[in-house]
């Protein structure tokens, strides 16, 4: 049966923290905006929790969805057991009083009233009309301060589920800012091996993975939402070794986050990149036909349990995607290979005297990939920019790889002639683009501009093989290592970028704050979770024209021969 969840939103009032709205399974965007929107207009800390409940054994678990503002270390929890129903009978005789006293003020103020009315009738209508009325009126203030709904809603909770929510509200004992996931046992507990067809996760409102996960997805008695063919049947012994595999992964992934619960209670998103990045590893380690079984699972299972090992980790689903899809080309990187083969290294090791997989270097290796002082590397702040050529996988089926790399040429020198123009700085080329540092914003809108408009001019010339381009600008610190840049900083400029569409420059709200007193023109696009990330941020688009008269066609004895000749 599917788990009964349900989202609650807490904020701290007179020093403790006060369950304010309860929301369905469904709701889970309802539930942050409400958290976003509480915090907003009273300033006061604000935390959205889910709770799952097994309908069968009453199994409680929690996490914590979103925190906003930071709350004192004195705030206390709810209180355990509030006693409700003395608190209203209170209310309820206070507001007699309260009724009983305006009334007896009223026949002394309307006593000349009494006197010159004839009919009795009315008056004593009158003083009962100003007791009902008195008494509402106190009853509905005095139940508004000592009976407020928090403390009924929070009444309605079992024991169990009080404790829990305490728990994760001082203590931080959930993990935050993490997508709905399925149900897992506490950190203490051993995991069991997945069941056949598990049932699917509460809707979070999140999309879906394109890997088919019909344990992620869909309730396998459901009919189909769509056209999508089901997954093909697997020989028995592939479907042993895929759960197999599972199970040993998910063992592995609690393990390493019942270690970073006490460690790193809430993870920045560059470190939950490299905490993927370690998970991953040890997915395609544990994938390997020598780790267990000694059967070679195909490519689509080997993506469907990475996906499912990084959701377990609290990935939301739209990253896990971006993530699988980029895992292999990362790892030609030094730094991201490292933590994917301290991934491996760790899935393969023995467990430790308590069977539970070890993770002894992982809290230093996230600290080392994280905070560049930890591994000697000095950090600077960087005004960055990207380019991506759009659809280059796509261009090299349609043209042929000798045309797609004369657009790539084309690119590299549209981008150079803008560092050579602006000053600029080329770090490293990425393959389908190229990462660059200018001195300043404006410099840096500037070649962003530049180099579109150039790649504009270069597609109206050639249209069998255009050049469209997505080009992103943001300023953060980032650290140098290996001969290139890492950081955060680096994660969200991907994020920016992808952001926008073709022919766009898109930036942070960093940047555009820093080009006053520039002719720059800025398109607010709004809140944006970024590709690759866990983070929501405002992105703006940098406008601009096509050169009026543009110099002629590129000179190709630059950048190769014309396609097509």
């Amino acid at each position: 049966m599917k788990p009964i969840t349900t989202y609650e939103v807490y904020q701290v009032r007179f020093d403790r923290w006060a369950l304010r709205q309860r929301l369905t399974a469904r709701e889970q965007d309802e539930a942050v905006e409400a958290g976003r929107e509480l915090e907003a207009n009273s300033g006061l800390p604000v935390q959205v929790i889910e709770e799952n409940q097994d309908p069968e054994t009453g199994e409680i678990s929690l996490r914590v969805v979103k925190r906003f503002g930071k709350a004192d270390p004195d705030v206390k929890g709810p209180p355990e057991n509030p006693d409700v129903v003395s608190r209203i009978v209170m209310v309820v005789i206070n507001a007699i009083g309260i009724g009983a006293i305006i009334t007896v003020i009223a026949m002394i103020a309307l006593q000349p009233l009494k006197s010159a009315n004839s009919e009795p009738g009315a008056y004593n209508m009158l003083l009962f009309f100003i007791f009902a009325a008195s008494l509402l009126t106190g009853a509905l203030l005095l139940f508004k301060i000592y009976v407020p709904m928090e403390l009924i809603l929070w009444r309605g909770k079992t024991p169990e589920g009080r404790k829990r929510s305490i728990e994760a509200l001082l203590h931080g004992s959930a993990r935050a800012d993490s997508p709905s996931r399925p149900m897992r046992p506490a950190f203490h507990e051993q995991p069991p091996a997945p069941p056949e067809s598990p049932e699917p996760a509460a809707d979070s409102g999140q999309p879906q993975t394109s890997f088919q996960i019909a344990e992620l997805q869909r309730d396998p008695t459901a009919p189909a939402a769509d056209a999508t063919p089901p997954a093909p049947a697997w020989p028995p012994e592939i479907e042993a070794a895929r759960e197999a595999t599972r199970n040993t992964l998910f063992i592995f992934t609690d393990a390493a986050l019942e270690l970073l619960a006490l460690s790193r209670p809430e993870m920045q998103a560059f470190e939950r990149f490299g905490l993927n990045l370690y998970l991953g590893g040890a997915a395609i380690r544990a994938c390997d036909p020598t780790a267990a079984s000694g059967v070679s699972l195909p490519q689509e299972i080997r993506r469907e349990l990475l996906a499912q090992t990084l959701e377990r980790a609290g990935t939301n689903a739209a990253t896990v995607q971006s993530f699988v899809e980029r895992l292999e080309p990362s790892l030609g990187r030094p730094r991201y290979k490292a933590l994917a083969d301290a991934g491996a290294e760790a899935v393969a090791a023995p467990p430790g005297e308590d069977g539970k997989p070890k993770h002894e270097k992982l809290d230093t290796l996230l600290r080392e990939w994280s905070d560049p002082a930890a591994r000697g590397a000095k950090s600077e702040a960087l005004i960055f920019l990207l380019t991506d050529i759009v659809g280059s996988t796509a261009l090299t089926a349609k043209l042929g790889n000798s045309a797609a790399q004369r657009v790539v040429r084309a690119h590299n020198t549209v981008a150079r002639a803008a560092v050579k123009e602006f000053k600029g700085r080329e770090i490293k080329h990425t393959g389908d683009g190229m990462l660059l540092t200018f001195p300043d914003a404006v410099t840096a809108c500037r070649a962003a501009i530049a180099i579109q408009q150039d790649a504009h001019t270069y597609a109206a010339d050639n249209p069998e093989a255009p050049l469209s381009l997505r080009v992103g600008l943001h300023i953060g610190e980032a650290a140098a290592d290996d001969g290139e840049y890492h950081g955060e900083a680096v994660l969200l400029l991907d994020g920016i970028c992808a952001a926008g569409e073709a022919g766009q420059v898109t930036c942070s709200e960093e940047i555009a704050a820093r080009t006053g007193g520039s002719n720059l023109r800025f398109t607010d696009l709004g809140p944006k979770m970024l590709k690759g990330t866990e983070i929501e941020r405002r992105v703006l688009r940098v406008e601009w024209t096509p050169k009026m008269k543009p110099p002629g066609p590129l000179e190709y004895r630059q950048i190769g021969a014309q396609p097509g000749s």
